[in-house]
């Protein structure tokens, strides 16, 4: 064994090269190209390759301020959408406000209403005992009677007209109630200030009762005041009479001037009177019990009119109720969303941070390719620290990775609660919706009782009308004409009400349409800005996927040991077998170990590994060259263990011209030099050339 270098070399009656073996190898080395300035192709390769390297870092780099502003711009328009959604917000609430405070001027109208009823109602019972009392007197006081139910019918249909107009107010209180319901159901996400609302309703409920307790004591005043002026009728009716009219006064006297010139001519005939007199005392006594009875029906209808009356506020209690738990689920809902939000805010806030820190990272490698750049040939000596950062770089976007993998993984969970939240709310119109059509059917079903109600009362007032034509009176002509006049402003009053609540509800149906269909483009806008932020996520993995591409090809240099060693051997043992030819210059002393420790520091891109996906696609040229390389050389100089060359000696040196190697034989052992460089490739012609 000989040493050469500090390695050993098997002597030559170990292991004897043929001819032509020897010629291969020498060709090969002559074959090495020189670049222009004595400087070799690989290392041109070499600053082309980290040229490259910096011109890749730079368009990074762009990329990255691309994505930050794309990412500040999506947040601006967040900021945008959700300033416009406050507002909307703010404006249906408004809405929802006007919407209740017509409900209470309408319940307001109802009470009023109910009061006006309860006070005719008190008036036809006084008035029907006032006929009762009266009904025992002469046929004037029949007439007087007669006059006195024509009034009364009057008020009755008067009544039966207010009650109709009572029932069509409350019908639309319900058609309002529902808008209203409708409209909480599809602004479920945006309702806040309705508590206090709600509270000042309470307050407005509590007045109301106030009211009606005082209109019940003024109730029972005006009771005491009918029964006082039911005695001073008994007391003076003929005063009442006189009271009346004149010309029922005079009309009086003319007829009693009659009966007196015909006393001696009646006298015959008085018999006749008195049984006629009876006749129709029992006729107005049958008259008075059909009266009778069809106030008692009517009082029966009444309650039945109040019994549903209390069945339609409890419901219309019901749904007040129904309403604020809505109103409350809003406001946790919203709450929610609002803290979802800030931590989306949070989340933006480390995506940046991070990036912040990738961008130092891409500084600092910067920095070290300049370093590579100046300091080419301390390269061989620094690779050891440098695979030390590069290792702590890979464990920092390591850790990056597992955060976002982390962070995308609780977006996908948020998003999966945002889907399942659409779902609660959809359900809950669908709900919504059902209990609208059941409303709408009990409306169409108290329209209809409202319609046989209506008919069986123009039946009645048709059948009082032909009694009343029969039993009308000169006395009642001008009192009816006032009460009817009165009636004709009450009326035209209360459709001119009704035509004003009818436009309220049309524009509240309005309104409601419009709120629905900027409840659709909002939720298309929350769409668009989902879809802007995953392609943001995107964005930024694939960035740091870049990173790691540019930290793993970092770390793949290192050294092709076999190819190496042999070629280094061969040289050595041509080197002992033509000593005493040739004197030719040796390297220095400090070259062998400069030779070992490079063995062991060579890049690592000679070695033949698998092409790695996606991150390594811009190195991936370069490491199937010298992968290829390697294997040629290894086919060539390698056999069986005991040699180091192969049989293959039929194969053409050309193959091992290796023009995409990284360096030549010199510089990738003792590091690029030209002088050197140069000089070697010399000794190593000058000695193929003795050899033969």
């Amino acid at each position: 064994m000989n040493s050469v270098y500090g390695l050993s070399v098997p002597s030559k009656s170990g292991s004897i090269f043929s001819s032509l073996e020897k010629q291969r190898v020498m060709e090969l080395l002559n074959q090495i190209e020189l670049h222009e300035n004595n400087v070799c192709m690989t290392c041109a390769r070499r600053e082309a390759e980290l040229k490259n390297w910096q011109e890749l870092v730079d368009s990074l780099r762009e990329e990255i301020a691309v994505i930050t502003t794309e990412t500040r711009e999506i947040y601006t328009k967040l900021a945008e959408r959700f300033s416009r959604s406050e507002v909307d917000i703010q404006s249906k609430s408004d809405i929802i406000r006007n919407l209740e405070f017509s409900l209470v001027m309408e319940q307001e109208a109802r009470l009023v209403a109910e009061t006006d009823l309860r006070n005719k109602t008190e008036e036809c019972l006084s008035l029907l005992n006032s006929l009762e009392m009266l009904s025992t007197g002469a046929k004037e006081k029949e007439k007087m009677n007669e006059a006195i139910l024509d009034q009364l019918r009057s008020e009755l249909l008067e009544k039966d007209e207010k009650i109709k107009k009572d029932q069509a107010t409350i019908s639309a209180l319900t058609d309002a109630r529902s808008a209203t319901e409708e409209i909480s159901a599809s602004l479920q996400e945006m309702v806040t200030s309705l508590s206090e609302q709600l509270k000042c309703v309470i307050l407005e409920k509590e007045k109301a009762v106030t009211v009606r307790e005082n209109a019940e004591a003024e109730i029972g005043e005006l009771r005491a005041k009918v029964d006082k002026l039911t005695k001073q009728l008994d007391d003076s009716g003929n005063v009442r009479r006189d009271r009346a009219t004149e010309e029922t006064i005079e009309r009086l006297t003319a007829e009693n001037e009659d009966l007196t010139r015909k006393i001696i001519e009646a006298e015959e005939e008085h018999r006749r009177t008195v049984t006629d007199f009876m006749e129709t005392q029992e006729n107005h006594n049958q008259f008075v019990e059909i009266l009778t009875r069809k106030v008692e029906l009517f009082k029966q209808e009444k309650n039945e009119w109040s019994v549903e009356k209390e069945r339609l506020v409890e419901e219309m209690e019901m749904l007040r109720k129904e309403d604020y738990k809505m109103r409350l689920l809003d406001e946790d809902r919203r709450s929610a969303s609002k803290s979802e939000i800030e931590k989306l805010n949070s989340k933006i806030i480390e995506l940046t941070s991070t990036r912040e820190r990738q961008d130092d990272a891409l500084d600092t490698l910067k920095k070290k390719l300049k370093h590579f750049e100046q300091d080419k040939i301390e390269w061989t000596i620094e690779k050891e620290s440098l695979r030390g950062k590069i290792a702590a770089l890979n464990e920092k976007l390591f850790t990056s990775n597992a955060a976002f993998d982390k962070q995308k993984s609780m977006s996908e969970c948020h998003i999966e609660e945002l889907n399942s939240e659409k779902n609660q709310l959809a359900d809950q119109l669908r709900a919504a919706d059902n209990s609208i059509i059941a409303l709408q059917e009990k409306i169409n079903c108290l329209e209809q009782t409202m319609n046989f109600v209506r008919t069986s009362l123009l039946a009645s007032r048709n059948s009082f009308k032909w009694n009343a034509s029969n039993l009308c009176i000169e006395f009642d002509t001008l009192q009816k004409e006032d009460d009817f006049r009165s009636a004709m402003e009450k009326i035209h009053n209360l459709t001119k009400e009704k035509a004003i609540s009818d436009s309220e509800i049309a524009n509240l149906q309005e309104t409601l349409e419009q709120k629905q269909n900027d409840l659709a483009s909002l939720r298309t806008k929350e769409a668009s800005t989902s879809a802007l932020y995953n392609e943001a996520l995107v964005k930024i993995s694939v960035l740091e996927e870049k990173l790691e591409r540019r930290g793993d090809s970092m770390i793949e240099r290192t050294v092709i040991s076999p190819l190496s060693d042999k070629l280094e051997q061969t040289a050595v043992y041509d080197h002992k077998e033509d000593a005493d030819v040739i004197d030719t210059s040796k390297p220095s002393s400090c070259q062998p170990q400069n030779f070992a420790s490079s063995l062991k520091n060579l890049p690592t891109i000679l070695k033949s590994s698998q092409p790695r996906r996606g991150r390594e696609n811009y190195f991936d040229e370069e490491t199937r060259k010298f992968n290829e390389n390697s294997d040629i050389a290894s086919d060539l100089l390698s056999e069986d263990g005991s040699t180091f060359l192969g049989t293959s000696t039929t194969e053409p040196a050309d193959n091992l011209n290796t023009n995409d190697e990284e360096y030549c034989e010199f510089c990738s052992v003792s590091g690029h030099d030209t002088f050197s460089c140069s000089t070697f490739h010399l000794q190593r012609k000058a000695h193929s050339q003795t050899r033969h």
